[in-house]
């Protein structure tokens, strides 16, 4: 599995110490899933029939594209925390079983979704290319198809920031050091930060039928927001960095004094 070749190759991060050891049984059913989620999405295409068919196939390959991107950002995020922080406890197991849940529920509401945003928008396809049938009924359609994945979105970051807040009450057990401390409260927002910005997007779609289509801009706020909270996590580290320089520093003038 991938998971087992990564965790003996890579060294861990600069300023966080894996303390994930061996790939355990709960991340071998998470890469499972998550492999199984992925056929899932090509194994809905149907082989092409004719050379129309597999025109088509590659004219809708960025969605499978898009889609698969970001699947594989869902994995790589639990990937990094299992590394950093080896939680098996049964809350954590939990925690990722919810996961996996609306990983593999939203397979296809995910795929729906950028397939109709591609066509529309990119090939300005009203409807389905192989019928006259639209797609979307009216505005009703789409004001729930935005809050159904708002909700998606909420609660898989949600669950998330619920992961690293776990990881942040046992930073003692864990020995997590000043640095990774401020990392993981960086981390915990980021989640929490991307959850609110899907949450104002349902909130969007919910409030009028006729907004549901607008609700979607909301989600650019996530480059703002997280492009803050980077650069927030990213001072306090480097101040934390340089009082311990100092320290340091200070230890050796007076180790040498003496």
């Amino acid at each position: 599995m991938i998971s087992q070749y990564l965790a003996r190759t890579l060294p861990g991060e600069k300023r966080f110490r894996w303390r994930g050891g061996d790939v355990s049984r709960l991340e071998g059913i998470v890469d499972a899933a998550f492999a199984f989620a992925l056929t899932l999405l090509l194994v809905s295409t149907e082989m092409p029939a004719h050379i129309g068919e597999l025109k088509e196939f590659f004219i809708q390959l960025p969605v499978l594209l898009v889609t698969f991107v970001l699947l594989i950002l869902v994995w790589h995020e639990h990937f990094v925390f299992h590394r950093r922080y080896g939680l098996e406890d049964p809350l954590t197991r939990l925690l990722n079983f919810a996961v996996l849940f609306l990983v593999l529920v939203y397979v296809y509401p995910l795929k729906f979704l950028f397939h109709l945003l591609y066509n529309h928008l990119v090939l300005g396809r009203p409807g389905d290319y192989r019928s006259e049938i639209p797609v979307l009924s009216g505005a009703g359609d789409m004001q729930l198809l935005m809050m159904l994945y708002g909700a998606g979105v909420l609660a898989l970051f949600g669950l998330f920031a619920l992961m690293f807040r776990r990881a942040w009450r046992l930073r003692e057990a864990l020995g997590l050091d000043p640095v990774e401390q401020e990392l993981t409260r960086g981390a915990m927002r980021s989640q929490l930060l991307s959850a609110g910005v899907a949450g104002i997007s349902v909130l969007v779609a919910a409030a009028d039928e006729g907004w549901g289509a607008w609700s979607g801009i909301a989600y650019f706020l996530m480059w703002p927001t997280q492009w803050w909270n980077g650069v927030r996590t990213g001072r306090a580290v480097e101040r934390l960095e340089q009082a311990a320089a100092s320290a340091a520093g200070g230890e050796s003038v007076r180790g040498g004094e003496a």
